[in-house]
């Protein structure tokens, strides 16, 4: 009789746990957009090693 009772008593809890009210839910938060970042400066070295470069291409 006991596991009947504790089982009776255990149906009872649920429906009381089911009763009560749900806490509001959490609103999302928004999607931060991400900023595009602006590309770094090329060095004046870099430019003119390039530049060099492309002048002694021997396939042109």
């Amino acid at each position: 009789m006991k596991i009947i009772k504790t089982n009776e008593m255990l149906i009872e809890f649920a429906h009381l746990e089911l009763d009560e009210p749900k806490p509001n839910p959490i609103p999302p938060t928004p999607v931060p957009i991400p900023k595009p970042q602006p590309k770094p400066p090329v060095k004046k070295d870099e430019a003119i090693v390039k530049s060099v470069a492309f002048k002694k291409d021997p396939t042109k």
